[in-house]
């Protein structure tokens, strides 16, 4: 992770504008920007959020149109708020001091599921995911996971997604063990995280599958005092792809409710990798410090 002064914000959307936005590695499918979504800001679209703690004080989240909902402990400590609060400005941040999120005009409900360990049990994590459903969310993103399988959670998403819903999950960072549940699970877009060259993060999960591939490294993290860091992971990646769904669905009518399939193939528009850029982005990144530590769900 390196830092340096932030000068103004940054747009989050250029994430997804990278260059080589046409290269593919690996046969997973890449996310590829469309010109179609650029007068897009989300607006009249739901989106669900089930993360950490949120801070509701950052100067980007003042003015967006925000819901914050605790499952589970309310004895969570500070440092917590940190994964959520970035999640959540990636998506609507107002662009008021560090961050425009990729669709700020987008409704966005953030459920708070993580306790004081910052593990997200699952009971937490099940009412995080209905209260979210319920209220109509038309995308969720879960940038978190586990290496165990949970049943009921797994019928709640086949629910979902039944009825419309598009479901993203963080595919996790713990290469060569298998993707994290909940992003294995058939009926959720299970997302990677590649550098700007196309290549997947060395510590990316990746098997079973991959569904889609986005940027997930250098991303912005303005902190106090002006100073900015950088993450990565398959975490912001996640966040990153929920984003680029949102202002899909916000400059096309006719997608609404969505269709998963149809969704995912405007997304990545038949992207593909190819297995040496694969193997020249392990050796680029094999020095690079700092994963995104995934969480329990």
């Amino acid at each position: 992770m390196s830092s340096g002064v932030t000068d103004c914000p940054v747009d989050a959307s250029r994430y997804l504008r990278v260059p080589g936005a046409d290269a593919s590695l690996d046969c997973h499918p890449r996310l590829r920007w469309q010109d179609t979504w650029g007068a897009a800001t989300g607006r009249g679209v739901v989106v669900g959020l089930v993360d950490t703690g949120v801070d509701r004080s950052v100067p980007d989240l003042r003015g967006a149109d925000l819901l914050v909902r605790s499952f589970g402990s309310d004895g969570r400590p500070a440092h917590l708020a940190d994964h959520g609060t970035l999640s959540a400005t990636l998506l609507v941040g107002q662009g008021r001091a560090g961050i425009l999120g990729v669709a700020p005009r987008a409704r966005l409900l953030v459920a708070e599921v993580a306790d004081p360990a910052g593990i997200g049990p699952p009971e937490a994590v099940r009412e995080a995911i209905c209260w979210i459903g319920s209220a109509g969310a038309a995308v969720i993103v879960l940038p978190l996971g586990d290496a165990r399988h949970d049943q009921p959670i797994a019928a709640l998403l086949d629910r979902l997604v039944a009825g419309g819903t598009f479901i993203l999950a963080a595919a996790g960072n713990c290469h060569p063990d298998p993707v994290l549940f909940p992003a294995r699970h058939p009926q959720c877009v299970a997302v990677g995280a590649i550098d700007g060259h196309g290549s997947l993060l060395p510590e990316c999960s990746r098997r079973p599958r991959l569904d889609l591939v986005t940027l997930g490294i250098g991303i912005a993290v303005p902190g106090r005092d002006g100073v900015t860091s950088y993450r990565r992971g398959s975490s912001v990646a996640a966040v990153l792809a929920a984003g680029a769904a949102v202002r899909a669905l916000a400059s096309d009518d006719r997608m609404a409710p969505p269709s998963r399939a149809a969704l995912l193939a405007e997304l990545t528009r038949r992207n593909r990798a190819t297995p040496e850029a694969d193997r020249q982005g392990r050796k680029h990144h094999a020095h690079h410090q700092g994963r995104d530590r995934p969480r329990a769900g």
